[in-house]
């Protein structure tokens, strides 16, 4: 049988909850960075750096994905505050089309997969 849509409940309304994709070069940087995002950067004219958004506020299990997609120069993801990636302050991408997914655990730590 045919399904009416119209049924469906508690969907949510903005999209399918795919990532957003974000193209950033040098005179975009530093960016600003949201989860459930993809950054695709070409640092050929400069180097990049992503502030990463807090942990805190709803952000655990979400993800941030970055590729240097054009290299040249470094691609840089800070940390916000004190919060860390795997344990550092900052993580660096510098070979071309060189990726990385960031997982939040919600409190204090990006975890690279």
């Amino acid at each position: 049988p045919a399904v009416d849509g119209s049924q469906l409940t508690n969907l949510p309304s903005s999209g399918g909850g795919g990532f957003t994709y974000s193209a950033v070069v040098t005179g975009d940087s530093p960016v600003s960075s949201a989860v459930s995002t993809h950054y695709s950067a070409d640092t050929s004219g400069g180097a990049i750096t992503i502030n990463l958004p807090a942990l805190a506020g709803g952000n655990a299990g979400k993800e941030i994905r970055v590729k240097l997609k054009t290299a040249g120069n470094t691609l840089t993801l800070d940390g916000n505050a004190s919060e860390t990636i795997d344990g550092s302050t900052t993580y660096t991408l510098t070979v071309q089309n060189q990726a990385v997914t960031l997982v939040s655990d919600g409190s204090s730590n990006w975890e690279v997969i």
